[in-house]
């Protein structure tokens, strides 16, 4: 396996039309399965079709604010909020995760909080872009609970959302319908975390061909570049080719300046 530096091979057009297709198709089923009304106002067959377009627009803003979640702590090392230690981007930040002998890796649980915090923050600024004729709809911040497992981020929002319309009214109970994303965040962590870790052996060296070993046997790839000479600042930059999210994840790493690490003292 080599490193690589290039842009990774984007999915087909063809691919990304048919899993919108299944999406779309399973979406009404998914959210009436659970959340149907006890008012048998809101199934009367003129009425119905409004109350499933919200349904449905709400299981859309439900899941693309977690996929949102995913892409943005991807691209933040973790994190939604910036951390003690970070490079400033000015439209985004990178953060430390080894810092002049110090390891700053987040835990998977305070990764975890910040992809709730991140939901909890803008999942309301989707359902209010949700307009349908004579219905309106009320709610409050959402509370996220976020678990990370192997092969998927699991979103459990907390947050009722009132359906009115005319004088009825029913709700729809978020927590009821779990949102899972397919991704290779925990894998990426592992491998962050193995190279984290390795520090603690020999603060001047990591094994290259163990963490590209570790990143092929999870279908991942790993991109070590110098990011700043100038302070010996490492960037490492995991990535997936799948249909997952997040797509990337990255960090920085900056050494002594008196250490000779760089990418390339790495050993094989």
């Amino acid at each position: 396996m080599e490193k690589r530096v290039s842009k990774r091979s984007q999915v087909t057009i063809f691919i990304i039309i048919a899993i919108v297709l299944v999406s779309a198709a399973g979406v009404a089923y998914f959210m009436t399965k659970h959340t149907t009304p006890t008012d048998k106002y809101f199934l009367q067959s003129d009425i119905k079709p409004g109350f499933d377009s919200i349904k449905n627009s709400v299981y859309e803003c439900m899941k693309m604010t977690s996929t949102d979640s995913l892409d943005l702590t991807g691209i933040q090392g973790g994190y939604y909020k910036e951390p003690k230690e970070f490079f400033d981007l000015g439209w985004s930040f990178i953060p430390y995760y080894y810092k002049d002998a110090t390891i700053l890796m987040p835990t998977n649980i305070q990764i975890q909080d910040q992809l709730s915090l991140y939901v909890d923050d803008n999942l309301n600024s989707c359902l209010e872009t949700i307009k349908v004729n004579d219905f309106t709809l009320s709610y409050t911040k959402p509370q996220t609970k976020t678990i990370i497992n192997k092969g998927e981020v699991k979103f459990n929002i907390d947050m009722p959302v009132t359906v009115k319309k005319a004088d009825k009214i029913t709700q729809l109970q978020l927590k009821d319908n779990p949102i899972s994303i397919d991704s290779k965040l925990y894998e990426m962590l592992e491998i962050a975390k193995f190279i984290s870790d390795s520090h603690k052996e020999d603060p001047s060296m990591i094994c290259i061909s163990c963490t590209l070993d570790l990143a092929k046997e999870r279908e991942l790839y790993v991109d070590m570049l110098n990011f700043n000479a100038e302070d010996s600042s490492n960037l490492i930059v995991i990535s997936t080719n799948k249909t997952s999210y997040p797509k990337v994840f990255e960090f920085l790493n900056k050494y002594n300046k008196n250490s000779t690490n760089s990418v390339t003292d790495f050993t094989e």
